[in-house]
């Protein structure tokens, strides 16, 4: 697949890949955490139904897929109401967000850790996969073939 198919560039997509450090693997795929910071979201046009979970070292791979309940677009003094949810303390989520004003919440439930997971290097080659440290954006397409390659049923 084109990697041009598997991202997406305009205001609308179905889905994202969201990139985490390796420390919150288990708090993810265990469905702890139910809310996810970031400083940068979709544009307010963007509904994405799905969150594809990326871990860093040592995983490297794409591990679960999440369903996004819903986006906020935040001050940090309202975002902090989401702390319980994120499974962060409120001086974690104040550190993370630096100067930084507003923060993306994105809700997420029915984590789903496939049998099956995507490498770093398999990503690359077959998708153009470069990690985000916020989000990278998925065409319908990119959806339909990140579930296939996860095994993974499509559900609407």
């Amino acid at each position: 697949m084109e990697a041009q198919q598997f991202k997406s560039s305009v205001s609308e997509y179905s889905g994202i890949i969201l990139p985490f450090t390796a420390k919150w693997h288990e708090s993810v795929t265990n469905n702890t955490v139910r809310a996810v910071f970031r400083k940068k979201g979709p544009s307010s046009k963007a509904k994405p139904k799905w969150a594809f979970a990326y871990f860093g070292s040592p995983f490297s791979a794409l591990c679960a897929r999440l369903s996004i309940v819903e986006i906020l677009r935040l001050p940090v003094h309202q975002a902090i109401e989401y702390c319980e949810e994120g499974h962060i303390s409120e001086a974690a989520l104040r550190k993370y967000a630096g100067d930084t004003k507003d923060l993306t919440v994105f809700r997420i439930s029915n984590c789903i850790a496939p049998q099956t997971t995507l490498g770093m290097n398999e990503l690359k080659v077959k998708f153009g996969f470069q990690p985000s440290p916020n989000f990278v954006a998925l065409s319908d397409e990119g959806v339909k073939q990140l579930n296939l390659a996860l095994k993974i049923k499509e559900t609407s």
